[in-house]
């Protein structure tokens, strides 16, 4: 047997779990347990399809279901759900922000029905004044698990669920959100507190639910912006009120766009069309002031760079968020880079086993995403039922530290590190560039949202290359290409999973709405967009005014 020669190492041979074999496509599936035997078979991998002519596929078992995944089930089995307590008094209603300055990042909207008080998403970040209580609303309505729509859940003056209103969000979303609680600084006993208290407040709903609280209906539609997003529609009597949340419309790698629509779509924007009329719909206008184009050809532009970077055996670092953005990447990569699914790739990139280094929080997400398939897109959820799971990829790292790093520079191959954070003010990344930032030919690629001026990612943008990453001047010759929506440069290719002008026309046109209040991003976005669609004649309000028959 080839695995049983010499130039196999030992602790190669002993990581195997088992070989497939394909003949009619001359493939070998071998499947690894241990992470440092699956190096090794990387290692070997190019010599091995040499010697024999066929393509050797190493990969991971299936990803094990999160830990986070089973503590929160615990939770939830041992306790009843919790009842919201609303007025009948239902009149005027008020859409307020929290935050009326463009420098407080994140989002808190609240919904004021009569003497109810709902709070849209908790994001609200500030720096030197406290923060709201969350106690102080009905409930709060909780869009996704992105920090700056939950900061005000997991911040240090929630002690216990006391301090925290009922939360209304999808199963996804509560996992998310409960497994950056994980990842934090936090001691272990804080941590276990923390989610304990924010599941016992937790009332979970999925798309097409309804959630009934008389007079106040709830029911949740797909926001294709990270697992488990979802637009809110709010109906009270005869009003009806959406929230979007972040969303996007258009189909990624891993998710539905939001606009639905189709026999095996999960309902979206056109389902919600069907609900009239829509008295009121608050829309994010993050990018309202930008028309991007299409993922097909922002990506043709991403792969060709690290098709080139890989072919001379460099290093590809790309910088982005952890929870949903690197998982999409990381994805879209995985096909990408797999001959089986993508007949155009470059053969000798076939030759060339990528190794793909996510970081551990990343990782985490990842495991949920895998363990939530039903709010996956319809071809990953076939997928994970058959033997091209695409979390079991044969490419797929854990890096673990710096010494992971060093390992894989030292090998003779290309290797993508997906890595975070996008501006590039912390996380691993800042201990990974200086290692790779002086070589020519090795890439990063920035993706995102870069809202931080003077950030280093900023910095580079705009021509800088002597940088301060971390707490080490950094020189960078190395290729720099922006994906991002930058504060300083915005580039024509631009990866975003928010929507951009032309989406945010398509969703008003398809709901139809008699009065909108844009929220999110720069007053200039937002009053680009106010200008367009008050030239159409529709009916803008800003916060604080009565909606329409209120």
């Amino acid at each position: 047997m080839l695995f049983e020669r010499d130039f196999v190492p030992l602790s190669a041979k002993k990581s195997i779990k088992q070989i497939t074999f394909f003949p009619k496509v001359s493939q070998v599936v071998v499947q690894s347990d241990d992470y440092i035997g699956r190096n090794e078979l990387f290692s070997i991998s190019e010599n091995l399809s040499l010697r024999t002519g066929w393509y050797f596929y190493i990969t991971g078992s299936e990803l094990p279901e999160p830990e986070i995944k089973a503590i929160v089930d615990e939770q939830l089995s041992h306790r009843e759900e919790p009842e919201i307590e609303v007025s009948e008094n239902t009149s005027p209603i008020i859409l307020s922000n929290l935050d009326t300055s463009d420098e407080v990042e994140g989002i808190s909207l609240v919904l004021e029905i009569g003497k109810n008080r709902i709070l849209l998403d908790a994001g609200t970040i500030r720096s030197g004044d406290s923060l709201p209580l969350i106690i102080d609303f009905s409930f709060a309505v909780i869009s996704h698990a992105h920090k700056d729509h939950t900061n005000l859940i997991t911040s240090s003056q929630v002690k216990s669920d006391e301090d925290l209103c009922p939360l209304v969000m999808t199963k996804p979303t509560l996992y998310l959100l409960a497994n950056s609680v994980w990842e934090s600084k936090r001691s272990q006993s804080e941590k276990i507190q923390l989610i304990k208290s924010i599941v016992k407040k937790a009332i979970i709903r999925n798309y097409g639910e309804l959630l009934l609280i008389e007079p106040i209906k709830l029911t949740f539609y797909n926001a294709g912006h990270l697992l488990g997003s979802a637009i809110s529609l709010i109906q009270v009597k005869a009003f009806n009120f959406a929230y979007t949340g972040d969303f996007n419309l258009w189909d990624t790698a891993i998710l539905d766009g939001a606009f639905g629509g189709k026999e095996d779509s999960l309902p979206g924007v056109c389902e919600l069309s069907k609900v009239k009329p829509l008295n009121a719909l608050a829309i994010e206008s993050t990018y309202g002031d930008i028309i991007v184009q299409k993922y097909s050809i922002v990506f043709n532009e991403f792969f060709k760079l690290i098709d080139e970077t890989l072919l001379k055996q460099k290093v590809a670092v790309i910088a982005s968020e952890p929870i949903g953005f690197a998982v999409w990447l990381y994805q879209t990569l995985i096909v990408h880079l797999n001959p089986r699914m993508n007949k155009n790739l470059d053969p000798r990139l076939g030759m060339i086993k990528t190794p793909l280094y996510l970081e551990r929080e990343a990782y985490g997400s990842m495991r949920i995403h895998r363990a939530c398939p039903e709010f996956l897109n319809r071809k990953v959820y076939h997928n994970i039922q058959s033997e091209h799971d695409p979390f079991a990829s044969a490419s797929l790292r854990i890096v673990r530290g710096l010494e992971d790093v060093k390992y894989t520079l030292a090998k003779d191959f290309g290797s993508i590190f997906i890595s975070h954070y996008p501006d590039l003010t912390r996380g691993p990344i800042c201990a990974l560039l200086p290692l790779v930032s002086e070589d020519p030919d090795n890439l990063l690629i920035l993706t995102g949202s870069l809202k931080k001026r003077d950030s280093p990612a900023n910095l580079l943008v705009s021509g800088k290359r002597y940088v301060k990453i971390g707490n080490r001047d950094t020189c960078f010759n190395m290729r720099i290409k922006s994906f991002s929506a930058s504060a300083k440069v915005l580039s024509q290719l631009w990866l975003s999973d928010h929507v951009d002008q032309k989406q945010i026309s398509e969703t008003i046109k398809l709901l139809n709405p008699r009065e909108i209040v844009f929220f999110h991003g720069s007053a200039k976005s937002r009053e680009e967009c106010t200008k367009i669609f008050t030239s159409e004649g529709r009916i803008v309000r800003r916060f604080n005014e009565n909606l329409l028959g209120h």
